[in-house]
């Protein structure tokens, strides 16, 4: 079969068939060369995250990206993450959930006092709640 008659049955565009027959290496296949983890430390560092996802204490990204550093600098590996590390992990992961942090309002930080706090409990502990029911 010609290149042209390979086109148009499989719907290809005809560079790639080209690249593939000249030898040409897939993106996705050449970056797991690229990668500062090998892919049973990934495969390890994934199945991790995952188990805490279930116990209900999903990695934080700053946690994730923690581990990978501590796996790095463990094997002696010089290496450094990039800022992207994390997303392209959960691309590479998908089944791996993170818990993104949220940013709370300063206003709400500062407005939670010890005082506030027994305030609180205070009127909970007053008879017009104490006797209502469970």
């Amino acid at each position: 079969m010609s290149q042209r008659e390979a086109v148009k049955k499989h719907g290809i565009p005809r560079a790639t068939l080209q690249d593939r027959l000249s030898g040409a290496v897939l993106m996705k296949k050449y970056a797991t060369n690229c990668q500062h983890l090998s892919e049973a430390q990934e495969k390890d560092l994934a199945c991790w995250a995952h188990v805490q996802e279930a116990l209900g204490l999903a990695p934080t990204y700053y946690q994730l990206r923690r581990a990978t550093e501590e796996i790095l600098r463990a094997s002696g590996t010089p290496r450094t993450l990039g800022k992207n590390w994390t997303a392209n992990f959960q691309k590479r992961n998908p089944f791996v959930k993170t818990f993104q942090g949220k940013i709370l309002d300063l206003k709400r930080v500062k407005g939670v006092t010890p005082n506030k706090i027994r305030a609180l409990f205070q009127v909970l502990e007053g008879p017009l709640l104490r006797d209502i029911r469970p």
